[in-house]
């Protein structure tokens, strides 16, 4: 996981049930998405390690891990964006996961119906930053993505999660050229690997009134191998990975 891959992999969601809600006592919208969705998990905690069902998609508490759901139900206390859309969520290696869209990394409602026939989506991490794909126009990050920039373990005197560099992951659906949305991350960092390593796999979920049926069909996974880039820390005090060249080489506190 450390040096990045790319995987594609092709699912169903049929079978949905019904929400309807009446609409001021004059009206009612009914729905026929289902609950809940699925998800891609990549996760450092076990080999059997499963989350919440319902709304939780089967990831929501699972220890060191990262998820990026396809969401097909609009849980208001979640603070979801809309019924029918993708996220990636994650909470570091401290915290469990939580499906709560408070720590979304980014998501996207740009999606397919989700409910309706056979959909194929691609999931791509490079540990490597490209400025070029910075600029595209569905280039994302949020409020969440400043707690791995500046703080985790910044106010006890060390480095953010982030600090060693970052990377980015492309989600694609349907159209496997042009990604729904690219974000940054370091998945190196945000979670604790082993050697590098970690499980990956599928979760769904459904909840007790609301239901739907989750197929995957095809799967592949394909790691890249790219060397993540290492920059040496600066030298503090002339004490460091290098000899100082320069004042301006090095940290004198």
């Amino acid at each position: 996981m450390r040096e990045g891959f790319d995987t594609t992999f092709s699912f169903r969601i049929s079978n949905p049930s019904y929400h309807c809600n009446s609409m001021q006592d004059v009206y009612t919208m009914c729905r026929s998405r289902g609950a809940d969705g699925l998800a891609f998990v990549i996760q450092n905690q076990s080999p059997t390690a499963l989350g919440e069902a319902g709304k939780g998609l089967g990831y929501e508490g699972i220890d060191n891990s990262l998820a990026v759901e396809f969401d097909t139900f609009f849980n208001y206390d979640n603070l979801d964006a809309y019924e029918n859309h993708i996220s990636v969520q994650t909470r570091g290696w401290r915290l469990s996961n939580n499906a709560n869209h408070s720590f979304s990394l980014a998501s996207s409602v740009r999606t397919p119906e989700l409910a309706e026939g056979i959909h194929t989506a691609r999931i791509k991490y490079t540990p490597v930053f490209d400025t070029d794909a910075s600029m595209d126009p569905y280039f994302t990050a949020t409020s969440w993505t400043t707690e791995f920039l500046q703080n985790a373990d910044a106010p006890n005197g060390g480095m953010p999660d982030w600090g060693t560099g970052i990377g980015m992951m492309y989600v694609y659906v349907d159209n496997l050229v042009d990604p729904l949305f690219i974000t940054p991350l370091n998945l190196d960092s945000t979670l604790q690997l082993n050697n590098g390593k970690a499980w990956v796999g599928f979760t769904a979920a459904t909840g007790q009134n609301h239901y739907q049926v989750h197929d995957m069909l095809s799967w592949s996974f394909t790691q890249l191998y790219v060397d993540p880039p290492y920059d040496p820390p600066p030298v503090v005090n002339e004490d460091g990975a290098y000899t100082c060249q320069s004042q301006e080489d090095c940290v004198h506190p």
